[in-house]
């Protein structure tokens, strides 16, 4: 008589385990749980060194001037001759060793290039300084490193002292040449 209840507690107690299995399984899923970051891994991950330019794609050139620390940022003029080619093609053509960096990230090529000078808007900068007791023009990112570009008729002591000392403090810079020629001009009366 025994042996007639096994297979039903066996029975019951198997439909009892799936139901507090699906029980908790139902709880668990309803937790708010969410999995640390770090074990997703995707499955496939597409290099970008394989990827080719295409022509929708945007090319940038980044030259970072080293002098200054300036950053001039345009597009790239030669966009025509990267189409088609990969980003390690690319990275061959415009390597580190010679001042570039190439990235490449949502359809857009980044160049960085470095540069071992003064970016031209510093260049253009001129300014008055007092040359053997006569007005120079000079040109250059600042008056460590500009140089003489001419000497006026101008002569320091004929200036008023206000003018003399603004020169002398190097109150008299400009953006460009032609700026500096606009504040000449006014000098002209103390020839």
């Amino acid at each position: 008589m025994k042996q007639r209840f096994v297979p039903g507690i066996l029975l019951i107690f198997l439909f009892l385990s799936l139901a507090i299995g699906s029980f908790l399984a139902n709880i668990y899923s309803s937790l708010d749980v969410k999995k640390a970051e770090s074990t997703e891994r995707p499955v496939i991950r597409e290099s970008t060194e394989d990827v080719s330019i295409k022509i929708d794609d945007t090319i940038i050139l980044e030259q970072e001037f080293s002098k200054c620390k300036h950053v001039v940022i345009a597009p790239f003029k030669d966009k025509q001759d990267l189409l088609g080619k990969r980003i390690s093609e690319i990275k061959q053509q415009y390597t580190m060793k010679n001042g570039y960096q190439v990235s490449y990230a949502q359809n857009t090529l980044i160049i960085h290039q470095i540069i071992d000078d003064w970016c031209s808007v510093d260049k253009e900068k001129c300014r008055l300084k007092e040359y053997k007791g006569r007005v120079g023009v000079f040109q250059g990112p600042n008056t460590e490193n500009d140089a003489l570009m001419r000497v006026t008729e101008i002569k320091i002591e004929s200036l008023p002292d206000h003018i003399r000392q603004a020169i002398e403090k190097g109150e008299y810079e400009f953006e460009n040449m032609e700026r500096l020629n606009d504040a000449l001009e006014n000098l002209d009366e103390y020839l």
